[in-house]
C-alpha cells in the first residue's frame, strides 16, 4: 500500500472513501482527479489494492485489521464507519453472480419412434421442465429490493444423459452437506 501514502492523510481518507463508494454502486474516484499523484498504471494498481483491502477488512471484522500492519489507518477507519453498507454492497454483487433458485419442475416420459436417420428407433427419452426464478440486483444500487424473473427451462435427456445428470445433482448435493 505504499502507493496509498503519496497522499496526505485527508487526501488519502477521502480516496478511500471513494474507493468505497464505488464498491457500494455510486461514483468511484476518478484518474482525472489524481492524475498528479500516480501513473496510469499506478492508478489502477492503487485502485485494485484498496478495493481488496476494504473488502478483506469488511470481511474479517472488527478488530482483526488492527492485527494486520499491512492495512493503513484510512481503509480501518473507513470500515469502521461504513462496515453494514460495505457488506451490503459485497452481498448484493454476489447475488448477481448466480442467483437462480429452481421452484418447481415437471418431467414426462417419451417414447421417440423414429428420427429422419432411423425408422425404428425405440429411445426413451425425458422432457424435463424447470420452473427457475431469478434474482437480479436492483436497477438502483441504494434499492435493497431485487428484480425477480421467472423463467421455463426444457431440456430433453436420453437415458445416458439422465443418468449423467443425477450423478451431477448427487455430487452437488454431498458438496452442499459438507457446507452445512
Amino acid at each position: 500500500m505504499s502507493l496509498l501514502e503519496r497522499l496526505r492523510d485527508e487526501e488519502r481518507e477521502r480516496f478511500v472513501h471513494a474507493v468505497a463508494d464505488g464498491l457500494c454502486g455510486r461514483a468511484s474516484p476518478r484518474y482525472v482527479d489524481y492524475g498528479h499523484v500516480w501513473s496510469p498504471s499506478e492508478w489502477l494498481s492503487v485502485v485494485q489494492q484498496t478495493q481488496r483491502a476494504l473488502l478483506q477488512a469488511v470481511q474479517d471484522g472488527p478488530g482483526k485489521t488492527e492485527e494486520q500492519p499491512a492495512v493503513p489507518r484510512s481503509v480501518e477507519a473507513c470500515v469502521g464507519v461504513r462496515r453494514d453498507e460495505l457488506r451490503s454492497a459485497v452481498t448484493l454483487s454476489s447475488l448477481a453472480l448466480g442467483s437462480a433458485q429452481l421452484r418447481d419442475f415437471d418431467w414426462k416420459l417419451k417414447l421417440a419412434l423414429s428420427s429422419d436417420r432411423h425408422s425404428a428407433l425405440q429411445t426413451p427419452l425425458l422432457a424435463l421442465e424447470l420452473d427457475v426464478q431469478r434474482h437480479d440486483p436492483p436497477h438502483d444500487p441504494r434499492s435493497a429490493v431485487c428484480d425477480t424473473s421467472r423463467d421455463a427451462v426444457t431440456v430433453e435427456l436420453s437415458a445416458a444423459e439422465l443418468g449423467t445428470l443425477i450423478t451431477a445433482l448427487e455430487n452437488a448435493s454431498k458438496v452442499v452437506q459438507q457446507l452445512k
